[in-house]
């Protein structure tokens, strides 16, 4: 059925907000398990597209309804956000707020193309709407030797493209972890950064998330 991954920031000092997080989390977890009896076929294949967009559109539904018993006052624009699904190769997301996805495409001799997959497109001033909260869905497909790196935009003002595809594809993961941390944790001003790396099965165990 893939593997759901993905990360969310939300600016507030609201002390409900880590709740909210909490919650945005186990419903996608829901809904993506749940989907997966609903989108299989009687041959048995499972709809992984379908499946994906289903949960995400069951998960606005869960979030509008959340900010409403809740009473909570947010400003939507201040959520940042990856969701996505990964199986086989193919690969499902969606993004909120100042996100920058890139894939690193393995080309020849250990020379990597980098395509940029995805930025934040949407204006500060547009008003975001609950119920279509994740709504543009974007595929692809990750070849056996390329690498996805998503991250929160504010990391590009301390890493190049080219010192992103150096580290990432030189270094094992504890060192890519390492080194980035290295570097964001050395800012002086109070931030808050995610990344999240999708290396080939041959050089990671698992995900990781920094």
């Amino acid at each position: 059925f893939g593997k759901i991954f993905g990360f969310i920031l939300i600016e507030s000092s609201d002390p409900k907000i880590k709740n909210f997080i909490d919650y945005i989390i186990e419903e996608i977890k829901i809904h993506y398990s749940e989907s997966q009896k609903s989108e299989m076929d009687a041959f048995g294949n499972f709809n992984l597209e379908r499946s994906f967009e289903t949960t995400l559109q069951k998960t606005n539904l869960s979030i509008a309804r959340y900010l409403q018993i809740e009473r909570i006052s947010l400003d939507l624009n201040k959520i940042h956000a990856l969701v996505g699904v990964l199986k086989e190769g193919f690969i499902y997301f969606t993004a909120l707020g100042d996100i920058n996805g890139y894939l690193l495409h393995y080309k020849l001799k250990n020379e990597y193309a980098i395509v940029n997959i995805y930025e934040e497109e949407y204006s500060r001033e547009n008003e975001i709407n609950p119920l279509k909260l994740f709504t543009q869905t974007i595929a692809g497909k990750v070849e056996k030797q390329d690498y996805c790196f998503f991250c929160t935009s504010n990391v590009m003002d301390y890493f190049s493209l080219d010192k992103i595809k150096n580290t990432v594809t030189q270094n094992n993961p504890q060192d890519i972890q390492r080194q980035c941390k290295t570097v964001l944790s050395s800012i002086s001003l109070p931030k808050h950064f995610l990344i999240s790396l999708i290396m080939p099965a041959v050089l990671a165990q698992t995900k990781k998330i920094l």
